[in-house]
């Protein structure tokens, strides 16, 4: 790196480029295709025991010392003992790590495959579909001498499916993401068309505590304020005399707190998610990590400044946005499975609901594991069977305690976003009609 004239100061450089092509399709069919790019550069700095951040969509006009510059002059936020940005030795050699390149028929092709498999020559169908190809280039380099150049390519995509019947609309929105040219479109799309066909009619649902069996969708809904009490900068945050203060789960390293079947891992290193990579945003390799193992709390996830607020080290988890500083941000989050399939956990299931899919939720009552959500799609099973889907329910519990004694896990699952869950039974949920 081109020595910068700033006296006691560590600074960091980052150009991100992100190339977006879109196919999108409307009443069943391909309509259109269109590009965007975007490009920011940034400056971190480290100086006086102060952290500063200045950003830049100018590729030309404004040169690395006068970013750098910028970000000094922000340096407001105290940063911890120890932060320091990581040296050559995190990234001896340029890393890249690029999926099979998808030219602009083919990404159609794929779009035209996805209706296919969704049912696009039903008549009481309609279908809207949005394929993204996702190209980005990272280019960092610090005062640590750590230099390196990270290209990643990825499709992603949302389907949105109504179905008519009379004065009847059902409505079935998902999302995909995936760094393979092929394969998990196809599931994804199969896994609509089931949806579709398990919502032949409507039933009535029978309202009460009772067990549930979540779809992985839906589990990883419920399991967002959980991935949130993990973050390392909600664990350990700095007290009102800069000093670390533990705050949540930070106490419970070590405990008991859910099922011994349950275990939950981070992993950056998988080959066909678009969040993996060998080296994230900050220049710290990327690991497989345990957050939970066979439910005992092992830790958390951390970029560099959690890492030091914390005093160990960080665990490749620092990810940015185009404009904004890194922060700790999970990759490809996996549930381990269990040993039963779903067929059986439906036969095993003599009355009860395979809830589908949830509204979101902002989490505020979830740190305490309690959750209320409405419920966008689920089924009735009858002696092992679904007989059709219900509408205009509530599910409510508290997701820790059901997790302490868990009824059963799938052997099979899939990606919902980040998350790889399996299929779960859960008890003391109560369905609200």
């Amino acid at each position: 790196m081109r020595k910068l004239e700033f006296a006691n100061t560590q600074v960091e450089l980052v150009n991100r480029t992100l190339n977006v092509t879109r196919v999108g399709c409307k009443f069943s069919q391909v309509r259109s295709i269109e590009r965007q790019h975007y490009r920011g550069r940034a400056a971190r700095v480290v100086i006086g025991g102060k952290l500063g951040h200045a950003s830049s969509t100018d590729a030309r006009g404004v040169s690395d010392e006068q970013l750098t510059r910028r970000a000094i002059e922000a340096a407001q936020v105290s940063v911890p003992l120890g932060l320091t940005f990581p040296g050559e030795t995190a990234s001896a050699v340029q890393t890249r790590s690029v999926p099979p390149q998808t030219s602009d028929e083919e990404l159609r092709a794929i779009a035209a495959d996805m209706l296919r498999g969704i049912g696009h020559d039903r008549p009481d169908i309609m279908i809207e579909l949005e394929v993204r190809r996702m190209q980005e280039t990272i280019q960092l380099r610090n005062t640590s001498g750590n230099e390196y150049e990270l290209a990643r390519g990825w499709l992603e995509g949302e389907a949105w499916v109504e179905r008519h019947s009379g004065r009847d609309v059902l409505v079935l929105l998902d999302q995909f993401a995936s760094a393979q040219a092929e394969g998990s479109q196809d599931e994804f799309a199969r896994r609509m068309a089931r949806r579709m066909r398990w919502a032949r009619k409507q039933v009535e649902p029978a309202p009460g505590m009772q067990s549930v069996i979540l779809s992985p969708s839906a589990f990883a809904s419920l399991l967002r304020p959980i991935l949130f009490r993990l973050n390392g900068a909600q664990a350990f945050q700095r007290g009102s005399r800069g000093r670390k203060r533990q705050t949540g789960a930070a106490g419970q390293i070590g405990q008991q707190l859910f099922d011994p079947r349950f275990s939950l891992h981070d992993d950056a290193t998988l080959s066909d998610r678009p969040r993996s990579a060998p080296i994230d945003h900050e220049g710290t390799p990327g690991q497989r990590i345990t957050l939970i193992g066979q439910g005992v709390l092992n830790g958390f996830y951390h970029d560099l400044y959690s890492a030091a607020l914390a005093e160990t080290r960080s665990t490749g988890h620092g990810w940015r946005l185009m404009l904004e500083p890194p922060r700790p941000t999970l990759t490809n989050v996996l549930i381990d499975r269990g040993e039963t399939s779903l067929s059986d956990m439906l036969k095993s299931l003599d009355s009860g609901l395979l809830i589908d899919m949830v509204m979101a939720s902002d989490g505020s009552t979830g740190l305490r594991g309690d959750f209320a959500r409405t419920v966008v799609m689920a089924y009735q099973v009858k002696r092992g069977r679904v007989t059709g889907f219900v509408k205009g329910i509530g599910v409510a519990g508290n997701l820790y305690q059901s997790l302490q004694r868990i009824e059963g896990l799938s052997c099979d699952g899939y990606w919902a976003g980040d998350v790889f869950a399996p299929y779960i039974q859960l008890g003391g949920v109560t369905v609200t009609v």
